[in-house]
């Protein structure tokens, strides 16, 4: 997760991870965000998006939008706007061999041509979406100069307005310029060797696009075709975050999906031209008489943004995570269960029983949860 630490993130940064799944590094950028980024996170593997997406619900997060998408098609799309792109790119996988016997199975000199082949046209399509001053970080999980080295001195001969920023931390051992038989100085690049530091080892280098590296692309200021939810469901959603969130805020349209309701970020007009497999924060489920209040938006919250939250000790949160009921007097109407001061999900309560609106699919018995703790 090294890599993540060499993106340059703030407030307002827009970013890319084109390799997401299962959504480790999507986490790790997201909490580094400010509430006017954007993070798009991308999967070509259609069997790896719903890992990501659990991941990143589970986590908590509001800016991040998920792709399923050719990296060519995204950038077709979204030319020169990410300040900052990840390509933690697939690779013949040396640097897993000592805990993953299938790894040292599947290596041959064939796989790691292959593999850098692949690199090279991903790489060529990634940097068509970094706007000039941005960052296209590469990263992979293999030792040879031919998936590392090799790969981007290739990419610094095609592209002469990038330039190699140098990684500057004495844990890691410099790129090596001998291992690509080319002119560049490929000493900025990081390499982490598993014998000289904690962790399995790989490689990263930092590619900057030079501010007067310019190509057209879409306009930020494109006007926005956003479908806005209708005014019923809006004001339903907004009597909802004035009872039960009135802490809640974050700068996002609110459209309908079928019956659903999301809180999408606040993209421009791409949002009305880009695929999306998930869209932002699913709010809820919405019907002309109800709104229910989904676990994804349980999830993001923090106790302190609402007004009735229920904090439970281990008995009862492992009781709430079987499913069971917990019963216990209080205000009545939508609650947030909470242990610790983390928020586990939704109840409603009615007199004194809270009926419980953990999700079927993410139940365990209580022994389970019992046993897991010790």
């Amino acid at each position: 997760m090294a890599v993540v630490g060499q993106l340059l993130l703030d407030e307002e940064t827009w970013v890319a991870d084109l390799c997401a799944a299962p959504g480790g590094k999507t986490t790790q950028i997201e909490e580094r965000l400010g509430p006017e980024s954007l993070l798009v996170a991308n999967e070509t593997v259609g069997s790896r998006v719903k890992a990501l997406g659990e991941n990143l619900e589970r986590w908590g997060t509001s800016q991040t939008v998920i792709t399923n998408l050719e990296v060519h098609r995204i950038a077709d799309i979204l030319a020169s706007v990410f300040d900052e792109v990840l390509v933690d790119a697939p690779c013949s996988g040396e640097g897993l061999f000592r805990r993953k016997p299938e790894a040292r199975a599947e290596w041959s000199l064939a796989h790691v041509g292959g593999s850098a082949r692949r690199q090279r046209i991903l790489l060529e399509q990634a940097a068509r979406l970094v706007t000039p001053g941005g960052n296209l970080v590469y990263s992979t999980c293999t030792f040879g100069p031919e998936e590392n080295e090799q790969v981007v001195a290739g990419f610094l001969d095609a592209h002469p307005g990038w330039t190699l920023d140098p990684i500057d931390d004495e844990r890691f051992a410099p790129g090596r310029s001998d291992w690509a038989e080319t002119g560049h100085d490929l000493s900025g690049m990081a390499r982490l060797w598993p014998h000289r530091l904690e962790g399995d080892g790989h490689t990263i280098a930092i590619l900057h696009r030079g501010d007067n590296d310019f190509d057209p692309h879409i306009p930020l200021d494109a006007p926005a075709e956003i479908p806005n939810a209708p005014a019923p469901a809006q004001a339903m959603f907004g009597d909802f975050v004035q009872r039960v969130i009135p802490g809640f805020f974050i700068e996002s349209y609110l459209i309908k999906q079928g019956d659903s309701l999301v809180l999408l970020p606040m993209m421009g007009g791409i949002a009305s031209t880009l695929p999306m497999v998930r869209k932002g924060l699913w709010a809820g489920t919405y019907a002309p008489d109800r709104f229910t209040p989904s676990h994804a938006l349980a999830l993001y919250l923090q106790p302190d943004q609402c007004s009735n939250v229920e904090p439970l000790d281990f008995e009862e949160a492992a009781r709430y995570l079987s499913g069971e009921t917990i019963t216990r007097t209080g205000e009545p109407g939508w609650v947030l269960m909470a242990f610790d001061g983390f928020p586990l999900g939704w109840g409603k309560r009615s007199g004194d029983v809270i009926k419980n609106h953990y999700p079927k699919g993410l139940r365990r018995p209580v022994a389970s949860w019992m046993s897991a703790a010790g």
